[in-house]
């Protein structure tokens, strides 16, 4: 699951933040966070985590550094995608102001959007650019067009 560094003689083979995970377990993780952080009858994420998780965790404003995206755009290691507004070509059209996703390496993707009871995965294993926002805008839009009467 996770990824780990052999790190040498001196600090020998420790694991690092990256976590590979399928598809099938990211949405269980998603499934989780849909439901207030609720598996079953158990509380398994704290519920104001979740809560926070859908708001920015922090007053900054304009780019952030590593990625130059909307600052407000980052909670608690998720990312909003509403929130994005064009920067790097990533805009938040049409996507619910309550979606959450975690973007990740080989075009692997976590996503919940509470207010469509709406989780999406996708794990491809490949390299490359990955339009995260239109993968996720889609699947909404798909759930959006169903709902109509």
């Amino acid at each position: 699951m996770f990824q780990y560094y052999d790190g040498g003689e001196k600090y020998g083979r420790h694991p690092s933040h990256s976590l590979g995970l399928p598809a099938r377990d990211l949405a269980r993780v998603a499934y989780c966070m849909v439901r207030g952080g609720r598996w079953k009858e158990r509380q398994v994420v704290p519920k104001w985590f979740v809560d926070e998780t859908g708001a920015p965790t922090h007053s900054v404003k304009g780019l952030e550094m590593r990625f130059k995206l909307n600052a407000e755009s980052f909670s608690h290691a998720w990312e909003l995608p509403a929130r994005l507004t064009g920067e790097n070509g990533r805009s938040g059209e049409g996507i619910p102001m309550d979606a959450r996703n975690k973007p990740g390496s080989g075009g692997q993707t976590i996503a919940f959007v509470p207010s469509l009871d709406l989780v999406v995965t996708r794990q491809t294993g490949s390299s490359g650019e990955w339009q995260y926002e239109e993968f996720l805008r889609r699947a909404c839009a798909i759930v959006l067009e169903r709902a109509k009467p």
